[in-house]
């Protein structure tokens, strides 16, 4: 038998990363639409969305690895005849 997994849990759990990350990033978006009354001249609190959504890329692009092998892990255990065979 071959070492692969057929656990999705490091594929969900990248996922959710991905997506708690974006989503915290357009809160912090929208939350700084509306600025204070007293913060003229401050760095705008928006740039911080950029950071975190750029830090939620890798988590996505490995989620979506993962779960492609997990697929592959999966087709393999079935045994032949296998879907991308010719």
């Amino acid at each position: 038998m071959s070492p692969c997994t057929e656990s999705s849990t490091p594929a969900f759990t990248d996922g959710g990363m991905a997506a708690g990350l974006a989503g915290l990033s357009a809160m912090v978006w929208l939350d700084s639409r509306n600025p204070g009354p007293n913060s003229e001249g401050d760095v705008p609190v928006g740039l911080l969305a950029l950071p975190m959504l750029v830090a939620a890329v890798p988590f996505l692009i490995s989620a979506i690895y993962g779960a492609s092998e997990i697929e592959r892990c999966r087709d393999y255990r079935r045994g032949p005849p296998y879907d991308d065979a010719p």
